[in-house]
C-alpha cells in the first residue's frame, strides 16, 4: 500500500487516483473527513495486512488534488 501511495504524483486528480486504485485496497470514497478545502479518505481494508499497531491510513487531497498519505493510531 505504501509503495502504491508513494508512486502517485502529488497533484494527481481525485478521479485519476480512483481509477488506479489497486484491487487489494478498499477506500471509503463516499465518506471523507473534510476540513475546509482538504479531504481525507480512509483506507478501510488492505488485503494481507498484518499491522500489529492497527494504524489507520488516509489519502489526503486538497482542492481534489492528491497530496499524499498519512497514518495515525
Amino acid at each position: 500500500m505504501i509503495a502504491w501511495t508513494s508512486s502517485i504524483p502529488k497533484g494527481t486528480s481525485l478521479d485519476s487516483v480512483k481509477q488506479i486504485q489497486p484491487d487489494y485496497i478498499e477506500i471509503n470514497w463516499k465518506n471523507p473527513e473534510t476540513f475546509k478545502n482538504e479531504q481525507r479518505f480512509i483506507i478501510s481494508k488492505i488485503k494481507g495486512d498484518n499491522d500489529i499497531l492497527n494504524m489507520e491510513y488516509y489519502l489526503v487531497f486538497i482542492d481534489n488534488k492528491y497530496q499524499g498519505q498519512f497514518a495515525e493510531k
